[in-house]
């Protein structure tokens, strides 16, 4: 088989075309450059798109891995060439499933390619499916080792034995595992379930026991219980039967009693009528105080009329106190405003009038001033005269004023003595002083008066409060005459209401008394049968059957309970009968378990016989290629069953393991080992292509030109694609014949 050309939508190919040549295919581009992208493209368009396959923390889905970043839909062309003729395979979208439709025609006819369909067409072009071409001629950097799938088991089964493919060794050995795990397995195996079921069907049993235990032992105590229930009731009903006899027997006494008030109660009334109608209780207490009032104001009268007799006495007193000299029977008003009259005339008086004064000391004036006149207008004795004359006319008007204020004092001297004052300021002190007197003697007869009213208003009081007195106690005690009297009769009232109140009392306690105990079931009469009181009280008898009484109800329950764990339990002949059918079906899956275990020892019997016969030819073929890559260091290389590898280097006793191996020697190991398979599992009638997608990145530059050299040799036989992320490979081949060197576009 050969590739031809690639045509792509797919990640960050956007319809882009790769061409291949016959041989060996240099493919150069960066890290990112699409070297991974164009050969899972390759992969997707042999075997299709994984679309179940989803998201997971740290793992991408290829569907979404590979959506075309344009948005366009995911879609490809694989042109081919396969025995001869030639073929174009097409995946593309279809409705939201990415590469889910198909289709394959070959070129020269346009004719579908019979028989082949999406799901196995890698299988018919490559002649293996995906498991074994991943695991052999599809190369990846990060993917060179080797692990066991079902399908290379198949592959390597047919070529060393009959070339039957139909049979794996791990699948066998998984379905035998399966079967075993199926019946054995931890919790979920068969044994184990019916191991459980049988545990538990035990501890059923068990429980049934258990439970049976518990009825007897209920069923006894429910007895035990019963019994002394039924005894105590016994003596709770002796202890209401004494019970019911001391009510009877007081109850008779609340009778008696209840006779005796009431004969009380009649005879009170019968001496109540022996007086008149008795007035009600609030009369006879507001005629007490009625009584008190006028004692009181009997106390308040005499007491009035002793003080109107002191203030008489004080009146007379502050009226000979008064001293009317000057003032007579004038009114203290009147009297004060003569006196202020008088006293300021003789104020007046005793002050020396100025006027004769100045008229004295004026005279000689007058005199000179008259000569000065009478010399310039009049001669003669006029001239001499007027001038005396002038002056003895002023001298005259003096004497006279002074003769005049002389008389004025005298008058007021008199004035002065008739009040007994020495000057005008006692005559004001006098007026004072009298009218001060008169004040006190007013006072008094107002006080007089007063108490006058006072004693009159009491008087009447007295006299209204005993006729209204005597008039409301006649009409019971005609015969009362005294205030005692009265006392007596309403004090007597009084008692006969209230003894009559407290018998009605006492009549109407005793009838409620009898009613209560009648209402309690007291009787007037009473059995006669023996009783004899318990030995516990009632109090405690009583607690004692409500506590056997809980205790019976509990037991009933738990009775009640252990008989519906009993049922719900089963019946113990069929949980017997399916224990024993227990027990067969695990001795018979226990045969199978021994009999699986006897075939997976064949088995893997059989496995090492095929691997013995399978692993000297791949553990050779493996050798002389890891033999080419080294250069010859390393020659011999060891296989297990499970593809673990080891290299023996020359010289050696020991086969290294992978990981004590350097990178580079370990992808070497592994090239040597993917070759190996290739040329022994893949068919050889069409050989398909062998890619390889970084896988010599570690190599160094020695072993790569070693390695190169090799993958020349096989691209003779079969197409190799070689993507590269160095151009030291396309360098080291520049030139050769059968070799094409291009570099892939990053647009």
């Amino acid at each position: 088989m050969r590739l031809k050309r690639l045509t792509a939508s797919f990640g960050r190919l956007d319809k882009q075309t790769l061409e291949l040549c016959p041989g060996l295919n240099v493919l150069e581009a960066p890290n990112e450059g699409g070297k991974s992208t164009w050969a899972a493209f390759l992969k997707v368009m042999l075997y299709g798109l994984d679309t179940k396959s989803r998201d997971k923390k740290g793992f991408l889905a290829d569907k979404n891995r590979y959506r075309p970043w344009s948005g366009a839909p995911m879609e490809g062309v694989l042109e081919c060439e396969i025995q001869g003729r030639e073929l174009v395979l097409r995946r593309w979208t279809k409705g939201s499933v990415p590469m889910g439709a198909f289709s394959a025609v070959w070129t020269d006819t346009g004719e579908p390619v019979s028989g082949m369909t999406g799901d196995n067409a890698g299988s018919l072009l490559i002649g293996v499916g995906r498991d074994t071409f991943e695991r052999s001629a599809f190369l990846r950097q990060a993917g060179l080792a080797v692990d066991q799938s079902p399908e290379l088991e198949k592959r390597i089964a047919a070529l060393v034995s009959s070339g039957e493919e139909g049979v794996s060794f791990s699948a066998t050995e998984d379905r035998l595992k399966g079967w075993l795990r199926r019946r054995q397995y931890r919790n979920s195996g068969q044994i184990p379930k019916l191991e459980a079921e049988r545990d538990s069907l035990d501890g059923i049993l068990s429980q049934m026991e258990e439970v049976n235990r518990r009825i007897l032992a209920s069923q006894a105590e429910l007895e035990e219980l019963a019994e002394r229930k039924k005894q105590l009731e016994g003596d709770l009903f002796v202890h209401k039967r004494l019970k019911q006899r001391k009510l009877n027997q007081e109850f008779g006494q609340a009778q008696l009693a209840l006779e005796q008030a009431q004969e009380e109660e009649v005879r009170l009334k019968s001496e109540l009528s022996k007086f008149g109608p008795i007035p009600p209780k609030d009369r006879l207490r507001q005629a007490q105080e009625d009584l008190a009032y006028i004692r009181t104001a009997e106390d308040n009268c005499k007491q009035a009329q002793k003080q109107l007799a002191q203030e008489e006495e004080r009146v007379k007193a502050l009226a000979g106190e008064i001293d009317r000299t000057g003032f007579g029977d004038l009114p203290p008003e009147e009297a004060q405003a003569q006196a202020g009259r008088d006293a300021e005339r003789c104020r007046k008086a005793q002050q020396r009038p100025v006027l004769p004064l100045v008229l004295t000391a004026l005279a000689p004036l007058t005199a000179l001033i008259l000569a000065v006149l009478t010399q310039s207008l009049a001669k003669g004795p006029l001239q001499a005269v007027l001038p005396i004359l002038g002056c003895a006319l002023v001298l005259a008007g003096a004497i006279v004023l002074s003769l005049r204020w002389k008389k004025e004092k005298d008058a007021c001297g008199v004035l002065m003595s008739q009040y007994g004052a020495e000057d005008p300021e006692g005559v004001l002190r006098r007026a004072a002083q009298y009218q001060e007197q008169c004040g006190r003697l007013r006072q008094g007869e107002a006080d007089r008066d007063r108490v006058a009213q006072a004693s009159e208003e009491w008087r009447l009081r007295l006299e209204q409060g005993r006729a209204d007195l005597f008039g409301f106690v006649y009409t019971f005690a005609p015969e009362v005459n005294t205030l005692i009297g009265v006392s007596a009769a309403i004090s007597r009232a009084l008692n006969l209401e209230d003894k009559l109140n407290g018998a009605a009392l006492k009549r109407q306690t005793a009838q409620e008394k009898a009613n209560f105990l009648a209402s309690q079931g007291g009787r007037s009469f009473d059995t006669l049968e023996m009783l004899y009181e318990p030995e516990e009280p009632e109090p405690v008898t009583a607690a004692r059957l409500d506590a056997a009484a809980g205790e019976l109800s509990r037991v009933q329950k738990e009775l009640a309970q252990a008989q519906g764990e009993q049922k719900v339990l089963g019946d113990p002949a069929e949980l017997l009968a399916r224990r024993e059918a227990i027990e067969e079906q695990l001795a018979a899956l226990r045969l199978d378990c021994q009999a699986l275990e006897a075939a997976l020892d064949g088995l893997n019997a059989a496995n090492s016989q095929l691997q013995a016969r399978f692993s000297p030819a791949l553990n050779a073929r493996a050798s002389q290629y890891l033999d080419r890559l080294t250069g010859g260091k390393y020659g011999k290389v060891t296989l297990d069953r499970d593809f673990d590898a080891a290299a023996e280097e020359a010289g050696e006793l020991a086969p290294r393991p992978v990981l004590a191996l350097s990178q580079g020697t370990a992808d070497q190991l592994y090239l040597a080992v993917r070759l190996a398979i290739c040329s022994l599992v893949l068919p050889e009638d069409d050989l398909c292509p062998l890619v390889l997608d970084d896988a010599l990145t570690n190599f160094d530059d020695g072993r790569l030109t070693l390695a190169l050299d090799l993958l020349q040799e096989l691209a003779a036989e079969r197409q190799i694609l070689l993507f590269t992320c160095h151009r030291r490979e396309g360098l080291l081949l520049e030139g050769r014949e059968g070799v094409g060197i291009q570099s892939l576009s990053t647009k």
